[in-house]
C-alpha cells in the first residue's frame, strides 16, 4: 500500500496516506517510498535529501546496530487527519538528536483530530555469526552496489551502497566493490563516468532506457564493460558487451582485448562510432533504429580496421568513413542502407530486404564492393546493375527483355518472303531479322538489342 499522500518540499513535510490511520509502519517503508518519489518526479529533486537511512553498524564483538531512518534538515512527517493510534515500529531520529515522536509534526491537523504515536523501536542488539553477516551483506547489496546520483548518501558508514543506502558517487561505488568483491554496480537514474574513471570489467545495470543514461566522459577507461537497461551517450573507450539499451551518439566503441556485442538494443539519431584503437570485431544483433522512417543512423567505422557485422536488423543506416579495408556483412530484414562518399575501401555484404544507394565512387572497385550474398555478384547500384548482368552470351537482362518483347508484341513482316523482320515495341527499329524455310524453322537469325 502507499504510505505517503504528499510531499511538501518548501516546508519539508511528508504527508501520510489515509491507509496509514491505525496501522503499524516502519520508517524504513516510509523512507524508500520517498526515495522512489523523488526518483519519479524532478521538481521533488531540487530539495535536499529528506531522509537518510543507516544500519547493521558494527559495534564489535559480532554486534551489529538495528536499521534506522535519518530526518534531515527539519523533515518532519505529518499523520493522516484523522483521529487515530500511529504505531511506528523502527527507529527514527532527526539530524539534531532527537528521536521518536519528535520526528514527527501534528501542527498541521485539524484541531478536533487527536492522533496518538505509539512509538516502539526495536529493544534488541542484533548479534550475528561471520558465515550469517556474508550471506546477509550478499543479500543486502543484492551481489553488487547501487548508486544514486541524486538521492544517495555522500559517506561510506557500512553498509552503503545497499538498496536502503545508495551511495553519490561511482568513487564510492568502486571503492565499496572492491571491499565487497563483486564488479556490478546497479543505478537509479543517471550515471556520469568521467575523465580517468575505470570501469573496465564492470558490469553496468540500469532501470530502463527512460530513466537511467550512463555518459561517458572523453579519458574514462571502459575496456570489456558489460551494460544493461540504459542509454548511453559519450565518449567510452573500449570493447562492450550492450543489451537491451538505448545508443545515442555514442563514440570510443571498441577495443583491442575482445569483441563487442549489441545485442536487443535501439541505435538512436546520433549513431555509433568506432573506437580510434578498435581491432576487434563489432557484432550488432537483433537491433533496429529508433529515428523517423526518413532519418538515416551513421554507422562511423571512423577509419580504422576491426570488422562490423549487422544480423537481424531493421531500420535506416549511413555507413561512413568505411577506409581501412574492413569487412561488413549486413542482414537486414527490412530498411534503408545509404553508402557515404567517405567509405573508400573495404568489402560490405548485403542480404535482405533493403533499398541501397552508394555513393561511394570506389566500391566496386578493388578497394572495395558491394555483394549480394546469395548470387556472389558485386554490385555498385541494384537496380541498374541487376539489369547489366549478362545472362546470355553477351546478352544483358535488359537486352533479353527487348528481344523478348519485340518477338511476343512488336510488329512483324517478310512471312511471304520467308524473311520476318520483327520490330522494337512503340518504335521501327529492327529488333529482330531471321531467315526461315517453308516449314518455318530459323536458318539465320539477326539481333540488335541496342536502346
Amino acid at each position: 500500500m502507499a504510505l505517503i499522500a504528499s510531499i511538501d518540499g518548501p516546508t519539508r513535510r511528508i504527508l501520510l496516506d489515509a491507509s496509514t490511520v491505525g496501522a503499524s509502519v516502519n520508517p524504513i517503508d516510509i523512507y524508500k517510498e520517498v526515495r522512489t518519489m523523488r526518483r519519479l518526479d524532478e521538481n521533488l529533486r531540487k530539495y535536499d535529501t529528506f531522509f537518510t537511512a543507516f544500519g547493521n553498524i558494527a559495534k564489535g564483538g559480532g554486534k551489529f546496530t538495528e536499521r534506522y531512518v535519518q530526518c534531515n534538515l527539519g523533515t518532519r512527517i505529518v499523520p493522516f487527519n484523522a483521529t487515530q493510534e500511529l504505531t511506528i515500529t523502527g527507529v527514527i531520529i532527526t539530524d539534531d538528536a532527537q528521536e521518536g515522536t519528535a520526528c514527527f509534526d501534528r501542527t498541521p491537523l485539524s484541531p478536533t483530530t487527536v492522533v496518538d504515536i505509539n512509538y516502539v523501536p526495536p529493544q534488541v542488539e542484533v548479534v550475528r555469526a561471520d558465515a550469517e553477516l556474508q550471506a546477509i551483506n550478499s543479500i543486502s547489496f543484492n551481489g553488487g552496489v547501487l548508486i544514486d546520483e541524486i538521492d544517495g548518501i555522500d559517506l561510506m558508514p557500512f553498509p552503503a551502497g545497499n538498496e536502503a543506502n545508495p551511495v553519490k558517487t561511482l568513487a564510492f561505488a568502486l571503492a565499496i566493490s572492491v571491499v565487497n568483491k563483486t564488479r556490478k554496480i546497479f543505478t537509479i537514474g543517471g550515471l556520469t563516468i568521467n575523465n580517468g574513471e575505470d570501469i573496465s570489467k564492470y558490469t553496468l545495470v540500469g532501470e530502463n532506457p527512460s530513466l537511467t543514461t550512463y555518459t561517458f566522459v572523453l579519458g574514462c577507461i571502459t575496456d570489456q564493460v558489460k551494460v544493461s537497461k540504459a542509454e548511453l551517450t559519450g565518449d567510452a573507450n573500449g570493447s562492450f558487451e550492450i543489451t537491451k539499451c538505448h545508443l545515442e551518439g555514442l563514440r570510443g566503441v571498441g577495443g583491442v582485448n575482445s569483441e563487442t556485442n549489441i545485442l536487443d538494443s535501439i541505435i538512436e539519431t546520433s549513431g555509433l562510432t568506432l573506437s580510434t584503437n578498435n581491432t576487434q570485431h563489432v557484432h550488432i544483433i537483433n537491433c533496429r533504429t529508433g529515428p523517423p522512417d526518413n532519418t538515416f543512423v551513421p554507422i562511423d567505422f571512423n577509419g580504422v580496421g576491426g570488422d562490423i557485422t549487422i544480423a537481424a536488423f531493421s531500420g535506416q543506416i549511413e555507413i561512413v568513413n568505411m577506409s581501412n579495408d574492413q569487412n561488413m556483412k549486413i542482414f537486414i530484414d527490412n530498411g534503408r542502407i545509404n553508402i557515404a562518399a567517405s567509405c573508400t575501401l573495404g568489402n560490405i555484404h548485403i542480404h535482405g530486404d533493403a533499398k541501397v544507394t552508394n555513393s561511394s565512387t570506389n566500391i566496386i572497385t578493388s578497394n572495395g564492393r558491394l555483394v549480394d550474398l546469395t548470387t556472389g555478384t558485386r554490385f555498385n547500384n541494384l537496380p541498374t546493375d541487376v539489369w547489366a548482368k549478362q545472362l546470355e552470351g553477351i546478352f544483358s537482362a535488359e537486352d533479353l527483355m527487348r528481344i523478348i518483347a519485340a518477338v511476343a508484341s512488336g510488329k512483324v513482316s517478310g512471312f511471304d518472303t520467308l524473311q520476318p523482320i520483327f520490330l522494337a515495341t512503340g518504335g521501327t527499329k529492327p529488333r529482330v531479322a531471321a531467315t526461315v524455310d517453308n516449314n518455318g524453322n530459323r536458318t539465320a537469325i539477326t539481333i540488335d538489342a541496342t536502346p
